[in-house]
Formats: structure tokens, sequence, C-alpha cells
């Protein structure tokens, strides 16, 4: 795996100056991949690569909130590009979507044709929250923007998830289907389609699991050490590409929607694992070809 650290000091670096082009956006593909190391501006800490640590360690979690950027990325495939982006969130500001988001939840919807809808495909719940709702929103649109290097009014209204026990998504593509023509002409009409996806993780999975699911699965007659053993669950799952990214509170998965030809990658199929107990916060940063209006 290649691993890339940025951290915040003065100056920002940008890797794109046409955002509309994917062509472009093929060469930071390529860009992040070929050079191991480079440095995104923030907030003018005078802070060094040493210090990309654990996220409490890196962002104040009292006192004043300031905006800092402060993570690092590993690729964990290269084509699609699927990369997971550790402290891309400080527990603070997790913390703080997940009680924005707690009064807002509504069962998830489905995009399609007849517009969006429930279906059982999707059984987690949903809450929208505004663009720059407050300084710890736009500092998570800044710092998405200053990741991928496109510009903030690309980025779609944040969207906050929650999973409770066995709720799931099943696999899926972020982008807009062209197999769908009137779903993709009514979504893309704003913004073109989706070329990026940031999921990021709000929360951890206890790995002890409770007594009553423990006594639960003892009534089923289940091997009780087998199912600890294969994990929490509430993982992210990409089926063709065999890989599952496991939520760790304050980190996120980023993967490109599109190719560099500018089409639909079907590689990018993914979804979202039910929790085997516990419950799942998740956010999806979704980010379109052109400005959103």
């Amino acid at each position: 795996m290649t691993e890339t650290k940025y951290t915040s000091l003065s100056g920002r670096v940008r890797l794109t100056k046409n955002y509309q082009s994917l062509l472009l956006l093929a060469c930071v593909v390529i860009f992040v991949v070929l050079f191991s190391v480079f440095t995104l501006s923030g907030a003018s800490t005078g802070s060094s690569a040493a210090q990309v640590t654990a996220p409490k360690s890196l962002y104040a979690e009292t006192g004043p909130y300031v905006c800092e950027h402060h993570y690092t990325a590993k690729i964990l495939v290269h084509e699609p590009l699927v990369m997971r982006i550790d402290n891309f969130l400080s527990y603070r500001e997790a913390d703080h979507i997940v009680e924005l988001a707690r009064p807002r939840f509504q069962r998830s919807p489905v995009a399609s044709s007849n517009g969006d809808s429930v279906h059982e495909a999707r059984t987690s719940s949903t809450a929208f929250l505004g663009k720059s709702h407050d300084d710890v929103i736009a500092c998570v649109e800044e710092r998405a923007s200053m990741l991928t290097s496109f510009p903030v009014n690309h980025i779609e209204s944040l969207q906050v998830v929650h999973y409770a026990k066995g709720q799931r998504y099943l696999p899926h593509y972020d982008y807009f289907a062209k197999s769908d023509p009137e779903a993709y002409k009514k979504y893309t009409a704003n913004g073109g389609q989706r070329v990026i996806t940031i999921f990021g993780y709000l929360n951890e999975i206890s790995s002890n699991p409770p007594e009553e699911w423990i006594a639960e699965k003892e009534k089923e007659g289940a091997n009780i050490t087998e199912l600890i053993a294969k994990g929490t669950g509430g993982h992210t799952f990409f089926p063709e590409l065999k890989l599952s990214v496991y939520p760790k509170k304050g980190s996120a998965v980023l993967f490109f929607d599109m190719n560099g030809k500018g089409e639909e990658d079907p590689m990018t199929l993914h979804g979202g694992m039910p929790p085997e107990w516990g419950e799942k916060f998740g956010l999806n940063v979704w980010i379109r070809q052109r400005e959103i209006v």
C-alpha cells in the first residue's frame, strides 16, 4: 500500500486548475500515486508531518473550535482509486455532526426517475445538513475541497447516515446510472455527475458484543467465537474489489466514481454492511463535475 501524508502548514497546493476537466482529474490520480508526500493548507499552526498520529493528539478537543486539517491518505486500490483517509475528522467534529443530525433523521431515500423514495435495499436513516451549516460543517467542506482539489461549490449538502443493528444498504453505485435516462437527466441537471465519494466514519462499534447479543446467538445455536472473529460488521464492502473498509472513528474512505475517461466506473459497486451489534454513524461527502447552484 502507498501512504501519502498531509499536514497543516501555510500556503495551499492545488493539484489541478481546471476542475471541470476529467482528463486533469485523471492526472490528479497519477499525481497522488507517484508522489508520496505533499502538503496541503489549513490553519497556520506550524505543524510538521511528524505530528500526524492519532486524532485526539492533532485536534483541540476543548476550547474554541479552530478549523485545522491533519490527515494521512493510504491507497488501498489503484484502479479504481480507493483511499483510506485517517484523521479526516476529529473526534470533536464527528461527535458534533452526529448531534446535529439526531433530530433530523428520516428513513434513507434511494434516487429513481420518480424522485427520492424509500426502498428495502436501503434500511438506514438519513439527515441532510445545509451547506456551511456552521463552522464545523464549513471546515469539513473546505477539507474535502483541499483533499480533492474541487471547489466547495461542487460539494453536495453533507448527508449523515445512521445504521442501527441489522440495517444495511445493499451494493449500489453512488453515480447516477445512464441506464435510467430519466433519473440520470434529473439528478445531473445541477452539478453534473458525481465524480468522488468520501464516506467518513463518525463512531466505532465496540469489539465486545453485548450480553444480550451473545444470549440471542447462543439460543440460535451459533458458534459465538467464530461470529466474533468475523468482526462487528458495519463496514463498507466493495464486492468487485473484494475489499472491506471497517469503521474507525474520524477516518474516511475515498473513491473515484468515474474513471480518467470520464466514464462511470462499475468497479466502485459498494454496500453498507449491517452492524452485528451496536450502531454506526457515517458522513457522505459527494463531489460533482460542475458547480451546484
